[in-house]
């Protein structure tokens, strides 16, 4: 059989393991990906919305470096567009109701920075409701749009990026597991089947069975509801979200459940996303479909990505030999910002192999030094 040698050696083609695949590309890189086989679980990438807001939770905090992170993805999927002929990138505002006191939060934030008002800007109410169909703002709020939300969908994305890879025999579908893996101390490279790799990266979201990492991981599922004849304008945001698909579906998501680390769609689920569209005065939808998959999540609730000695970051038996050298890559605890965050974090951790420091917030090194 032929020997194949490559620069990078990626296991997992979720949105960080593809992100890095192109990335990779435009530094003339070799890779070759080890994609799950398609029998399995869902993944959250696979499961993902794929919506990038600027403002988040009850706090309504600005993103970590927002402006940074979305000018680098939106550049990256024009890329991926143009090679793929694939569009996965829509610009699409998000609505959010503020409450009287979340209001006042908001005015008090943007006194003490104002910059930040450009990401979250009142909106008349009447150019946002869908009363046609129904839905509407919940009482006693007012409508704030954010201009610079977007979706990436992922199927999409993901849909292309295996397409890519498969024509240029970039791709393998295998279950990765630490013992197949084979390091040649006088090549100093990684054996892996018919493949020979100088380095190896780990995009494998939430595994603790494979990597060491303390996760704060949890399930959440989503719903798409037939809404035929609502304005498509925007994606809704409030305790829920929901976005437009195609055919006048959306997509209604998502609970957050760290109990039960499973694959399993639940009633009370339903339950719960059917209840948050009651509050837009969306009662009795058409569920079409319901899905769950596990978010990956670390301490801090941003990413983590480095380089390390593979016995730092792999779970191996005592067969499995270590080499002493720090080859061994990681990019993980995305959450449900992989699609924001995964094309920096990928060129982030392609410059750290020619010695450029990381971003300490996301340093794997943090993980490593207790």
């Amino acid at each position: 059989m032929t020997e194949t040698t490559v620069d990078l050696l990626i296991v997992g083609q979720g949105v960080a393991g593809s992100a890095l695949a192109w990335q990779a590309l435009r530094r003339q890189l070799r890779i070759h990906v080890i994609s799950s086989p398609v029998d399995g679980p869902l993944s959250a990438s696979q499961v993902g919305a794929g919506l990038i807001t600027p403002i988040t939770g009850s706090r309504l905090a600005l993103a970590w470096r927002f402006a940074e992170f979305r000018s680098s993805a939106l550049d990256f999927y024009r890329f991926v567009a143009n090679e793929t002929k694939r569009d996965c990138w829509r610009n699409r505002p998000a609505l959010r109701w503020l409450t009287t006191a979340e209001e006042e939060l908001w005015l008090s934030r943007c006194q003490k920075f104002p910059t930040s008002a450009n990401y979250l800007q009142p909106i008349e109410q009447d150019l946002v409701a869908s009363r046609e169909h129904g839905i509407q703002g919940p009482a006693g709020t007012k409508p704030y749009v954010m201009p610079e939300a977007a979706r990436v969908h992922l199927p999409v994305f993901l849909e292309a990026t295996e397409k890519w890879l498969m024509e240029t025999s970039c791709i393998s579908r295998a279950e990765f597991k630490p013992c197949d893996l084979l390091w040649d101390e006088v090549a100093c490279h990684w054996k892996w089947r018919s493949m020979t790799a100088r380095r190896i990266v780990l995009c494998t979201g939430y595994t603790p069975e494979l990597i060491r990492l303390p996760f704060l991981a949890a399930k959440g599922e989503l719903m798409e509801i037939d809404l035929p004849g609502a304005r498509q304008d925007y994606s809704w945001h409030g305790g829920i979200w929901m976005t437009p698909q195609e055919q006048g579906r959306w997509l209604v998501g998502a609970t957050y459940d760290p109990l039960h680390l499973d694959h399993k769609v639940t009633s009370q689920a339903r339950l719960e996303l059917s209840q948050g569209l009651a509050q837009w005065s969306v009662k009795n939808p058409q569920i079409l479909s319901q899905q769950a998959a596990i978010r990956p999540a670390v301490p801090g609730q941003i990413p983590v990505i480095g380089w390390s000695l593979p016995e730092s970051i792999l779970i191996g038996g005592p067969e499995v030999t270590w080499p002493q050298q720090k080859n061994c890559g990681l990019i993980n605890g995305l959450g449900s910002r992989g699609a924001l965050w995964a094309p920096l974090l990928a060129n982030w951790l392609l410059d750290a192999m020619a010695g450029q420091p990381l971003p300490p917030e996301i340093d794997l090194a943090r993980f490593l030094r207790s």
